[in-house]
């Protein structure tokens, strides 16, 4: 019961981690088309971006905790596959790009936007960047958690 539980939370925390990641680059792109025009609206859809990390935590820990829990229902077996340490390889790659990378251009464009006159173009590329890797991983993080090669 506790691995079905785990799993279950486990596959929730993923989706919603990568689902936030998705509608964090729509809305990004979304800002950029609607800045470009009118400045306040694209403020306004970043004000709404801004409290997508909110998610991102709580995916964060139910990935974590229900993690903990299948390793204790399997009494650890999982951690001697090669297909389960590259997943985890890269679901610790997500979590640093998302802190170290993610997080300090968001921060960067909030703090430009606060400027009269932002100097933005560096920015929508490293974000550009940024939500393409996180995608790419997850893509990867999914097909390990499928395939479960040995």
């Amino acid at each position: 019961m506790l691995f079905n539980t785990s799993l279950w939370l486990h596959i929730i925390g993923i989706s919603l981690m990568a689902g936030v990641t998705v509608a964090d680059f729509v809305l990004t792109r979304k800002f950029w088309a609607l800045y470009a025009h009118n400045p306040q609206e694209g403020i306004l859809v970043r004000r709404v971006s801004n409290k997508l990390p909110v998610l991102i935590i709580a995916g964060t820990a139910l990935i974590l905790l229900s993690g903990v829990g299948m390793m204790i229902a399997t009494r650890g077996v999982f951690d001697t596959f090669l297909w389960f340490r590259i997943k985890m390889g890269m679901v610790l790659l997500v979590i640093l790009n998302a802190i170290i990378f993610g997080r300090r251009q968001n921060a960067k464009l909030n703090k430009l936007l606060l400027q009269e006159t932002p100097a933005l173009s560096g920015i929508r590329k490293n974000l550009n960047t940024f939500h393409i890797t996180q995608l790419v991983l997850f893509a990867i993080i999914y097909l390990l958690s499928t395939f479960k090669f040995n």
